[in-house]
């Protein structure tokens, strides 16, 4: 019996592996978007613009301010309360930040824009950087949960490693305009890759359901 139950469990164990993976897979290439867009692309376009030093510190401040105030106080309440679930959560910041670049893409050379995209950034900041690690943790199995924040953890080193560089070629090619479109693309890749993450696990919820019935 016990050597039935372990053969059941493993087929489990590697479907919740896959799964975690493709959420993980998702939350990097939001993280990696992220990271190009704060790193490289709106310091490269602050230049661009003929911001100063300190035009470019406020700019960082006021973003960093709004994120703040709202990961002190608005998500933690929607999130405790529900109002917000977490799959809406994750979409809406990684939505956010998609929106923000592929503006940044379109009107890279105008100062309002950069302006008015500040509240989607914030938006998004708050939320990819919160709400990647709150679910891996839940979804992972519990002997693997420290090992998926890990590599969370790895993976987000790796993109500070690789896509910032990756942005300045961008920039310096075909224009900055491209960086802000690839930093797009990440977001609509870790779009899809966590709506399918989401929708094998409602399967797989519906699936045990009907199993228990």
């Amino acid at each position: 019996p016990a050597a039935a139950a372990a053969a059941a469990a493993s087929p489990a164990a590697a479907t919740a592996r896959r799964s975690t993976a493709s959420l993980l897979l998702g939350c990097t290439l939001a993280e990696g978007a992220l990271v190009m867009l704060a790193s490289t692309s709106l310091p490269l376009l602050s230049l661009r613009l003929g911001w100063s030093a300190s035009m470019l510190g406020l700019y960082n401040s006021a973003w960093g301010v709004g994120s703040g105030v709202l990961s002190l106080t608005l998500w933690p309440h929607l999130l405790a309360s529900r109002a917000l679930p977490d799959r809406a959560a994750l979409r809406l910041g990684i939505g956010c930040l998609a929106l923000t670049s592929a503006s940044l893409s379109l009107w890279s050379a105008s100062a309002r824009v950069l302006w008015a995209v500040l509240p989607l950034g914030t938006v998004a900041v708050g939320l990819v950087r919160s709400i990647p690690a709150s679910l891996l943790t839940a979804a992972a199995p519990p002997a693997e949960r420290g090992a998926v924040l890990g590599r969370l953890d790895a993976a987000g080193s790796l993109c500070r490693v690789l896509l910032p560089p990756a942005a300045g070629a961008l920039a310096d090619g075909p224009g900055l305009w491209a960086a802000f479109a690839a930093q797009a693309a990440l977001c609509l890749g870790g779009l899809a890759c966590t709506e399918w993450w989401f929708r094998r696990a409602q399967a797989g919820q519906a699936q045990e359901r009907l199993k228990a019935a």
